[in-house]
């Protein structure tokens, strides 16, 4: 079984380098604006997933991304409260946090080291979430759970995966850490969405 020891400095669990694991996730949105949520995080006093005081530092359109109390209504359709979820690729823990707000028992699995801190200083306050800094075909668990999500990670599947076919092997990874009669839920970014027609760039 992988080893995991948790990092006081970054609030995250990662594995024993003594025994591996050096498979990170080089995913950003950006040496600026990581930075600015980090710092954010660090100083905010209300870090909810409905916080005025996060939206009101949103100033372009990634801190919107991660910043809108918006994100979180995605989930608002599954009953969720005390069940047991795994966040595949938790990003800067937009749904982390909601999640742990609405009383989910989460594991969130991040592989990219700022964006795990990030998430665990979102979630600091909450005793309710783990966040690991792994790449989840290397983590381990000795249980399963009730929820995975993949929630604006599928497109990225190649970017952790070396396989021909990264989605696919995605999914039944997904699929493998699920409790019998889990859940798997799966969202995708929509091509024909109004971003796109508006001439945004694909990320």
């Amino acid at each position: 079984m992988r080893q995991y020891n948790f990092n006081e400095d970054t609030l995250y669990w990662e594995p024993d380098r003594k025994r591996g694991g050096k498979n990170r996730v080089t995913f950003s949105d950006g040496f600026d604006t990581e930075h600015y949520l980090r710092d954010l995080f660090l100083r905010a006093k209300d870090l909810s997933s409905k916080s005025l005081e996060l939206t009101q530092a949103i100033k372009d359109w990634p801190t919107r991304y991660h910043l809108s109390p918006q994100r979180g209504f995605l989930l608002y359709p599954f009953p969720l409260s005390g069940r047991s979820v795994l966040e595949i690729g938790s990003g800067c823990g937009a749904i982390t946090r909601y999640l742990a707000d609405i009383g989910s028992n989460v594991t969130a699995i991040e592989g990219n080291p700022l964006r795990a801190q990030i998430t665990a200083l979102r979630c600091k306050d909450k005793s309710n979430v783990s966040v690991y800094c792994d790449n989840i075909f290397e983590f381990e668990s000795d249980k399963t759970f009730e929820v995975v999500t993949l929630i604006g990670v599928l497109e990225y599947a190649p970017c952790f995966s070396a396989s021909s076919n990264p989605v696919i092997e995605l999914l039944q990874r997904s699929l493998s850490l699920l409790s019998p009669n889990g859940v798997l839920i799966v969202a995708i970014e929509n091509r024909l969405g109004l971003k796109y027609f508006c001439g945004h760039p694909e990320d």
